[in-house]
């Protein structure tokens, strides 16, 4: 779990990052978090440590890559319908996928509403944006 999650994208900026490499000022990563490192549910304890590890490696490295005019961004979306999320919710219960689908006030998400964010995070207009975690997801933190 920590392998893909957390030690494959730090290793992968590493690489990009070092000064003979590919990124130059004005680069910008972007990290995929997961709103289990912010509640938690039962089974997910590694799975939401092993995004958690990449929201808390988050400041410290956008520090140092800064000093190079890198940007490191990380995004923290909620549910986004996907063939591997309708794969988990078509096993839940009716009751329980209700429930899901209550806690997101705007809906679930789709993968362009990330794929927007990823987007301007990545372009030239975020030229200001660095060591941020951006949660998207329809309200589901916010809820009452």
């Amino acid at each position: 779990m920590f392998a893909l999650n957390t030690f494959a994208p730090i290793e992968l900026i590493r690489c990009f990052a070092k000064k003979k490499m590919t990124a130059e000022k004005g680069a910008s990563f972007v990290l995929i978090s997961s709103l289990a490192a912010h509640e938690g549910a039962q089974g997910k304890s590694l799975y939401a440590a092993s995004k958690g590890a990449l929201e808390g490696f988050l400041p410290s490295a956008a520090i140092e890559l800064a000093q190079r005019r890198i940007r490191l961004n990380v995004i923290v979306p909620g549910i986004i319908e996907t063939d591997m999320s309708k794969e988990f919710l078509d096993k839940m219960a009716e009751e329980q996928r209700a429930m899901i689908d209550g806690s997101y006030p705007l809906g679930l998400g789709a993968p362009e509403d990330a794929a927007s964010l990823i987007h301007w995070l990545l372009s030239p207009e975020s030229k200001w944006a660095t060591g941020q975690s951006y949660i998207i997801d329809g309200g589901h933190m916010v809820r009452g």
